[in-house]
């Protein structure tokens, strides 16, 4: 469990840094979305 794990932590990481690009727009909106619901 904790080798899969940590495989799956590796393996999010690298797509993040991947789609880091492609979630830079929908990171934004997500803040926005969020900042809306804290008002």
């Amino acid at each position: 469990m904790a080798p899969k794990k940590n495989s799956k932590k590796k393996r999010d990481e690298t797509e993040s840094d991947s789609l880091s690009e492609t979630e830079v727009p929908k990171k934004s909106q997500k803040k926005t979305h969020k900042d809306e619901d804290d008002v």
